[in-house]
């Protein structure tokens, strides 16, 4: 009994030794990175943390059931800039779903407002980093992108499959060339900003913000979009649909349309936990920190040492 009491005595003794190095760790990392804390909210079955990360606001919510997963959101267009609960809260059902369900749910501003894919893609990545190196998040971590973050997501899951193990994108931009074109005054306004000038005058830096120039994706990645965007049109999809085929990569990507709906609509905010649910599924197909690139290069070594191994043996073994 003496003995079980010790034992139980040790666990509790290294638990909170534990704790007590993850807390100094978020606190040396905040001091080293220039993270700023504002607040932390506590709600039934979760605990919202807020506070800023370079030039960037996050917020994330922890459920008190995690179960080690991240889910990223990465949001769309907004004319001003607005804060990180804000973010969230802009799909807070959705969220507050994920969040019951175990996962980690964070989001950033970006720091900046309107049309800013490539602003997206740094503080997104900047929270991923911040968040695995301080959280020691250990499940895998999921994006989930929105209109305009739709893009940030999907080029950031083909630029980084040794982080992310997903991609949800809801009605994304795909291709900003193709979306310049039957553009507004307006609209080819904020993606001159965004670019540096016009397809014709800056064709690259509307290439590095557009998907489907970087659909040699290796993760799984869902798309759900309406067929009557006007915002931005399902032909998008399409057009990411057919380079991911041509990359040879059908196999990672699944598109499925709502039929008659447009942007921001509820009929497509009620698909996100099911096809999340069929994601996370999806990916768990894969071993963990393996890679489907890192598999088919591991198969292809495999294939060569096989080749050079039975090119050795004599020709009476090879029978």
């Amino acid at each position: 009994m003496k003995k079980v009491r010790k034992k139980n005595r040790n666990r509790i003794k290294a638990k909170a030794t534990r704790l007590t190095a993850l807390l100094v760790s978020v606190l040396i990392l905040s001091a080293l990175g220039g993270v700023q804390f504002i607040g932390k909210v506590s709600a039934a079955g979760y605990t919202e943390y807020t506070g800023t990360l370079g030039d960037a606001e996050f917020a994330v919510r922890f459920p008190d059931n995690w179960n080690g997963m991240l889910v990223v959101q990465c949001r769309g267009w907004w004319p001003s800039l607005q804060t990180a609960v804000d973010v969230l809260s802009m799909f807070n059902d959705t969220v507050n779903e994920l969040v019951n369900q175990g996962f980690v749910v964070a989001a950033s501003n970006y720091g900046a407002a309107g049309f800013c894919i490539q602003k997206g893609i740094d503080s997104i990545y900047e929270l991923t980093t911040y968040l695995v190196e301080t959280y020691d998040v250990t499940g895998k971590i999921f994006l989930w992108g929105i209109s305009m973050g739709g893009a940030v997501a999907l080029l950031l899951g083909e630029k980084y499959p040794n982080i992310y193990s997903g991609v949800l994108d809801m009605y994304g931009v795909k291709d900003l060339k193709e979306l310049y074109t039957f553009s507004g005054e307006t609209g080819k306004t904020m993606y001159e900003v965004e670019t540096g000038g016009t397809p014709t005058t800056h064709p690259k830096a509307y290439e590095d913000r557009s998907p489907t120039y970087h659909a040699n994706i290796t993760i799984p990645v869902i798309t759900i979009h309406g067929t009557s965007d006007i915002v931005v049109p399902f032909n998008q999809s399409i057009m990411y649909q057919t380079a991911v085929a041509n990359a040879g990569r059908s196999n990672l990507y699944r598109l499925y349309n709502v039929t008659g709906v447009g942007h921001l609509s509820p009929a497509i905010d009620a698909e996100v936990p099911l096809r999340f649910a069929e994601l996370v599924a999806w990916a768990e197909i894969i071993p963990e920190g393996l890679t489907i690139g890192v598999m088919l290069l591991l198969s292809t070594v495999a294939a060569i040492v096989g080749i050079s191994i039975l090119r050795k043996r004599p020709k009476w073994k090879r029978r």
